[in-house]
C-alpha cells in the first residue's frame, strides 16, 4: 500500500518505533533532519496527553494527528480525515481536538500536494516573464527624497488648545 505516497512525518519521541516502521511500509517518509521536517506534512503525536510535541508543532492546522491514524489507514486501506484524529492547543493553552478550534478544509496531504503543483507553475510563469522581458533593474521615477532641486519641508509649530 502506498497510502502516504512519500510524505514526510515527525514523530514524537513517546511513539513506539513499529508505528514508525509502518508509516514507511505504507509509503511515508519518515523525516530524519531539518531539510526534511521543513517538508513534514504530518506530525505523529503518541495521544493527546503528548503535550510538548503537540504544543511545539501545532500551527493552526489539522497536520498533527495521534498515532492511532496510520493503523486506521492500514485497517480502511485508504487515509481517513485527519479531522478526528488532530489535537491543537487552545488559547488559554489547553489540548483540545483540532475540530473544536478550526473548520474542516480538507486532507493536509491533498493541499501539500496542490501547494507544490502551485508553486512549480508560479516558478515556470516567472521565468517565462523574464524570459520575455529580461530582469527588470532600476526606479521608474526616484524616490521623492533622491530629487535633488525638490523643496525640503519644515515642520510647523501648532499650538494645541
Amino acid at each position: 500500500m502506498n497510502l502516504f505516497d512519500g510524505h514526510y512525518a515527525v514523530f514524537s519521541h513517546e511513539v513506539p518505533e513499529i508505528y514508525l516502521q509502518d508509516y514507511a511500509r505504507l509509503g511515508g517518509n519518515v523525516a530524519s533532519n531539518k531539510a526534511d521536517i521543513q517538508d513534514a506534512t504530518v506530525f505523529i503525536c503518541n495521544d493527546q496527553f503528548d503535550i510538548d510535541f503537540i504544543a511545539i508543532w501545532y500551527n493552526d492546522t489539522y497536520r498533527v494527528v495521534t498515532k492511532r491514524y496510520i493503523y486506521d489507514c492500514m485497517r480502511l486501506g485508504h487515509r481517513p480525515r485527519e479531522k478526528e484524529y488532530s489535537w491543537g492547543v487552545a488559547a488559554d493553552l489547553a489540548i483540545v481536538p483540532t475540530w473544536s478550534l478550526l473548520p474542516w478544509n480538507g486532507s493536509i496531504f491533498d493541499k501539500r500536494k496542490a501547494t507544490v503543483v502551485l508553486e512549480e507553475r508560479s516558478r515556470k510563469r516567472l521565468r517565462a516573464m523574464e524570459a520575455e522581458s529580461g530582469p527588470q533593474l532600476g526606479l521608474l521615477t526616484p524616490a521623492p527624497s533622491l530629487v535633488p532641486h525638490a523643496k525640503s519641508k519644515t515642520k510647523r509649530n501648532v499650538k494645541s488648545k
